[in-house]
């Protein structure tokens, strides 16, 4: 570690008007970090309600589970698709996503 530097009363003074800048900016970012952080906790909660899961916020990757020929999969959805056309074993994940026509049993339950 580098050794402190040491201010005379002069130098602090000199220091003040940029060191105020940088922590009233610190102090804006702070705040709309726990605001971000308090919708972005809103919103999970609202996804946790509907009983989905997020599997990949970058992806938009959401699964829902479900029930087909006796057993549990997963419905795989992704951002942009138009409907649910996929899904997977609950060992799988996106890679190992088929179309729906391919479900077990041929039907929910």
């Amino acid at each position: 570690m580098a050794s402190p530097r040491y201010f005379t009363v002069e130098e602090a003074t000199a220091a003040l008007p940029e060191v105020e800048r940088l922590l009233e900016r610190l102090r804006e970012l702070t705040a709309d970090a726990v605001d971000a952080k308090d919708a972005l906790e809103a919103v999970m909660e609202d996804l946790d309600s509907i009983g989905c899961v997020v599997r990949d916020l970058d992806l938009g990757l959401v699964d829902f589970p479900a029930l087909a020929g006796g057993t549990e999969l997963f419905l795989c959805w992704r951002l942009g698709e138009d409907a649910i056309g996929y899904w997977h074993g609950t060992a799988e994940g996106y890679t190992g996503r088929k179309p729906l026509r391919l479900l077990p049993g041929g039907h929910f339950h």
